[in-house]
């Protein structure tokens, strides 16, 4: 909930930044149409493996429902912020508002992880361990 109205707030008091940071067209705009599909595919496959309830903080993370290893899960802990990561950097056209909302945005998972391991910690004890061993990267591979 806290997220939600932060996020709110954020669109709320937004102030125009301006600017073209860059614009590419042809080719390179359609490498950066892969790189914003390959996010939101990574974020179905995600959204596919875990409760949508859960994931829409409805209903609380739980033993019963499992800890995800599979899919995107094996590559990064957190892919579903992986996904967003790709799409919002991803665009062919990128303003200076854009580039701030990425940022923004961006920045508040990469802060939000730590919070969110402590209740998976808390869900799944051991077994949450050692998937941190197994799957190293948090959020974007062979970076964070």
């Amino acid at each position: 909930m806290r997220a939600s109205l932060l996020l709110v707030a954020v669109c709320v008091l937004w102030k125009p930044i301006g600017g073209v940071v860059y614009h590419h067209t042809g080719w390179v705009a359609a490498g950066h149409l892969f790189v914003q599909a390959l996010g939101v595919w990574i974020v179905a496959q995600s959204v596919r493996a875990i409760d949508a309830l859960e994931l829409a903080g409805i209903r609380s993370q739980s033993e019963a429902a499992g800890l995800q290893l599979a899919g995107p899960y094996r590559l990064v802990r957190h892919p579903l912020y992986l996904g967003w990561t790709l799409v919002v950097f991803g665009a062919a056209g990128m303003t200076g508002d854009r580039l701030g909302f990425a940022a923004i945005t961006t920045l508040y998972l990469m802060l939000a992880i730590p919070w969110e391991e402590r209740s998976l910690h808390a869900a799944f004890g051991g077994d949450y361990q050692r998937y941190i061993r197994r799957v190293r990267w948090r959020m974007i591979p062979f970076i964070y």
